[in-house]
């Protein structure tokens, strides 16, 4: 079991050592097994496993390494799969430091070879942590990977302007009352990306704002017990040396209702408010989304814009709940009206012709997508690709195809709504609002309106004015 590490020895060095020893002991080798780059610290990532299948069902009984660092740099995990090779029979040998396993001693000098090859990988560790936790004191991430929104060159991140507004709108729309869900699917469908190239779904959008980099954070964990991903799993949050594109005030506003919504059944993950994701301030060159806010002895709910409540970017700009819902009903009530008017409108302006060019690229990349999973299959079939390699893979395309699948029914749901369909709606919405839950609310308007626009000035009937799916833009 050769692999590049110690010293850069390379897999034919390490393989002519072991040809000297088999020779001199008189072992045919039958089979070579390398794993390049693989932690000796995680038998779970190589292929120890097929070593024992082998001795098992009789393909051969000596396993040769070039140092018994290739064997495992986890003395624990080292010993346990050891046994499990001596117990079917086994032999495991080392040709640079070769000792007799059946006698005492060599199981004594094996072990504390075992041991240093232990301690040399925590020494590596403990570097590595170290390094790390300077560029985390000079306001830098751990590591110089990709962070979306952001450009890394020089050593240092600067904002990518083409994505600096969609994050920032990604958190205000969360801090309103969007789904993390819902905004993957819108994501997908306007042709964004994660940095790898991969569709998104609510979970990586999760991770990828969790981190907080967009508000000039760099996290991490006083305790390794504490978990790898989850928000509440990093305990010291530094401020970093790239620009901000969000304020500290919105992420906070967004690491607490995260938090909250981490402790909710899954079933009850959903807006609290009708308008919840829907409202968006008119106040010229604004747009942001708007937030909740209670006040007064009742603590009656307003909406109110983000920036200008976070950002100081404009005078404040709100309207009640009440009395916004209200502008939306009687809305819908006059359209119930007009009916033929408004289907006619709905016609004419084609606004599912968009939707449709979306249908017809997520048909495209689901088609591709389908062929690479009938790839891979082939791939494992003919032995070709290596077990893990196939099921890594098989997981990254099953999320892909999930995504574009889920992003394709988005697609479809726009290009209905673009016709006549929801006209029918209108009255059937009237006369249920009273037993709809605020989700049921939700969900209703989110079929009928883009977003609902709350100009600034003092409440009158053109406040509030919601822009139906079939409006053009």
């Amino acid at each position: 079991m050769g692999n590049r590490g110690d010293d850069l020895i390379s897999p034919e060095v390490q393989r002519h050592t072991i040809d000297v020893l088999a020779k001199r002991e008189g072992i045919r080798i039958v089979a070579e097994i390398q794993d390049i780059d693989k932690s000796g610290r995680y038998f779970a990532k190589r292929r120890v496993q097929e070593v024992i299948e082998g001795v098992k069902d009789g393909s051969w009984r000596y396993v040769i390494l070039w140092k018994w660092s290739r064997w495992g740099r986890n003395l624990k995990e080292s010993q346990i799969h050891l046994a499990a090779v001596e117990e079917v029979g086994g032999v495991v040998r080392a040709a640079t430091e070769d000792v007799d396993p059946s006698t005492t001693i060599g199981r004594f000098t094996r072990d504390q070879l075992l041991s240093i090859a232990q301690l040399q990988s925590d020494m590596i560790s403990d570097s590595w942590k170290d390094a790390q936790a300077k560029r985390r004191r000079d306001g830098l991430p751990a590591s110089g990977k990709p962070r979306w929104g952001y450009v890394y060159e020089g050593k240092r991140y600067r904002v990518d302007e083409s994505l600096r507004e969609t994050l920032k709108a990604a958190y205000e729309s969360y801090v309103s009352g969007a789904t993390l869900r819902g905004m993957a699917l819108e994501w997908n469908a306007a042709g964004l990306r994660t940095s790898t190239g991969a569709l998104w779904n609510g979970t990586r959008l999760a991770r990828m704002l969790d981190t907080g980099f967009a508000a000039g954070l760099i996290r991490e964990r006083t305790s390794q017990d504490r978990g790898k991903y989850k928000l509440a799993d990093f305990d010291v949050w530094r401020v970093g040396v790239h620009e901000a594109i969000i304020s500290r005030e919105l992420f906070e506003q967004y690491r607490e209702r995260r938090l909250a919504q981490a402790a909710l059944a899954p079933r009850v993950r959903t807006g609290a408010y009708a308008l919840s994701g829907l409202m968006a301030c008119g106040y010229p060159g604004c747009g942001g989304a708007m937030g909740v806010t209670k006040s007064g002895r009742v603590r009656a709910t307003s909406w109110t814009c983000n920036r200008a409540a976070l950002a100081k970017a404009h005078a404040p700009n709100n309207v009640s709940d009440k009395r916004a819902t209200g502008l939306i009903l009687d809305w819908i009530e006059r359209h119930v009206q007009l009916g033929e008017s408004v289907t006619e409108e709905a016609r004419r302006l084609e606004a599912g012709r968009q939707a449709k060019n979306d249908v017809e690229a997520l048909d495209v990349e689901i088609g591709r997508l389908l062929r690479k999973r009938a790839r891979l299959s082939d791939s494992w079939t003919d032995e070709m690709i290596e077990r893990e390699d196939y099921l890594r893979q098989r997981v990254e395309i099953a999320d892909a195809l999930a995504a574009a699948q889920a992003g394709r029914r988005l697609a479809e749901e726009r290009v209905a709504a673009s016709g006549i369909t929801y006209v029918r709606q209108f009255g059937a919405l009237l006369d249920e609002w009273d037993r709809f839950t605020p989700h049921d609310k939700r969900e209703a308007l989110a079929a009928v309106f883009k977003r609902i626009v709350v100009h600034p000035g003092p409440f009158g009937p053109e406040k509030v004015v919601p822009v139906p799916i079939w409006q053009a833009d």
